[in-house]
């Protein structure tokens, strides 16, 4: 029953951190993307600080907190597979 139990729970983290990778990440790029661009729109009409915040800091801060989440999320797969000898 055990061993039973653990595929199931291999499967499932399996299919969770495969969703992570295919469907959220890719959408969460699409929502970031989106929301970049729309800031850099506002920063065109805009001066001054409200200008470098929403044209430079805010994009970058914003695309460089993505890059960090996907990198952890492929090193969680990537050390998960590993440690269980699953591919995904």
């Amino acid at each position: 029953m055990s061993e039973i139990t653990n595929m199931i729970d291999e499967k499932l983290k399996t299919s969770v951190f495969d969703f992570l990778a295919k469907e959220t990440l890719p959408t969460l790029k699409e929502t970031i993307d989106k929301f970049v661009e729309k800031l850099k729109q506002k920063a065109e009409i805009s001066s001054g600080w409200v200008k470098f915040r929403d044209g430079s800091l805010l994009p970058f801060a914003i695309n460089t907190s993505y890059a960090i989440i996907k990198l952890l999320v492929e090193n969680v797969i990537i050390n998960f597979t590993r440690s269980a000898d699953i591919k995904l």
